[in-house]
């Protein structure tokens, strides 16, 4: 499952140029770009589209419609959607407090400010990620995403990996990752690896911090070496 990221911007040259700054960014995992030029548009695929999400909202929309009012209807539809307000008018940074958002952007500085609200916000994405619950033969788990090193494919059971214990289950690799995108990266037909736990990447192999290889076919290699650089790009914790 990709992280999507919502535009809405009323001004259509303006939205344009939104759209192209935020697809020339780097991310640490796929991502889906939509571009609305109204609220309804933009509430209707809130919706609709299940899943992270990141929403870059301007404030002074047209026919005198208010992007942090719109804001706080996100906040009610989806709690765990973040919102990146941008505004021309610098006045406007105090109103955006009374929605729930990660970051404020003055248009006049978008070039440079984007892409760290964005960093903030995948920063912010990790830190929210879900417990993940899965079946075993002996019946359900909890686990925290973080904990897991990373995960094999064997016949019709998924092997996951963990420091103390290593669990059957009978989730695909698919139905596991969809549900953290940001953390993992599928590097072979039957491997998928939590990028926080990589050392380092051998170009055949990852090997992670507690020494054990997990194997890069060649058909993965292009795409696990973007996304492991792109993840290392990031640094996100604890940036702004």
């Amino acid at each position: 499952m990709a992280v999507h990221i919502l535009i809405c911007e009323d001004n259509p040259l303006q939205n344009q140029r939104v759209q192209q700054l935020v697809r020339s960014c780097s991310y640490p995992c796929e991502v889906k770009v939509d571009a609305f030029l109204t609220p309804a548009s933009l509430m209707e695929a809130i919706r609709q589209h299940k899943g992270p999400k990141i929403v870059i909202l301007d404030i002074a929309l047209g026919g005198n419609q208010d992007g942090v009012t719109l804001g706080k209807r996100i906040n009610q539809i989806d709690p765990d959607a973040l919102i990146i307000f941008m505004s021309q008018f610098l006045e406007k940074a105090c109103e955006v407090y009374e929605a729930d958002h990660c970051y404020f952007i003055y248009k006049q500085q978008i070039e440079t400010r984007l892409p760290l609200a964005l960093r903030r916000a995948f920063s912010k994405l990790e830190a929210k990620l879900p417990d993940l619950v899965l079946h075993t033969l002996d019946g359900p788990i909890v686990l925290k995403p973080e904990e897991i090193i990373y995960l094999e494919r064997i016949r019709r059971y998924t092997l996951v990996y963990t420091a103390a214990q290593t669990f059957k289950v009978k989730e695909s690799m698919e139905e596991t990752i969809e549900k953290v995108p940001v953390l993992f990266c599928r590097t072979h037909r039957s491997f998928t690896v939590n990028l926080a736990h990589v050392q380092t990447f051998l170009g055949t192999d990852f090997r992670m911090k507690d020494q054990r290889l997990v194997p890069v076919s060649r058909s993965y290699a292009r795409q696990v070496k973007e996304r492991f650089s792109e993840y290392l790009l990031h640094s996100w914790k604890g940036q702004s």
